[in-house]
């Protein structure tokens, strides 16, 4: 009962996003033989929670998720878009690490298309 209450209080509460930075595995995953190429993260919105914003980590990559209540947010590929825009301009500014013999070969920063 008391977690209840304690989730519909949480609830109640005015809260514009949620957001979450989940750190994803270190090494690639398989399934039946073959490699698993993306990893995104997906968030559910409670209550009156408008957008929930899922940031996740993968060997090579790195994913944003943007989840939005339509009526709230009906402007949110603008968003998208500036997200985007902005993380491929920090993607840019990266500089790319020399390989080092005792380390795996580095990678380039991946953009995925929002």
């Amino acid at each position: 009962m008391a977690t209840f209450l304690q989730t519909q209080a949480i609830i109640r509460q005015r809260v514009n996003v949620t957001s979450a930075s989940i750190p994803g595995p270190r090494r690639p995953l398989y399934l039946a033989g073959a490699r698993m190429l993306e990893l995104f993260p997906v968030l559910y919105l409670l209550g009156n929670q408008p957008l929930g914003v899922g940031a996740l980590s993968y060997p090579g990559t790195f994913n944003i998720c943007l989840v939005a209540d339509q009526d709230a947010f009906p402007d949110i590929n603008i968003f998208a878009a500036g997200l985007r825009d902005e993380l491929h301009a920090l993607g840019e500014a990266l500089p790319v690490e020399q390989p080092d013999e005792r380390r795996s070969p580095a990678v380039a920063p991946q953009l995925v298309t929002v």
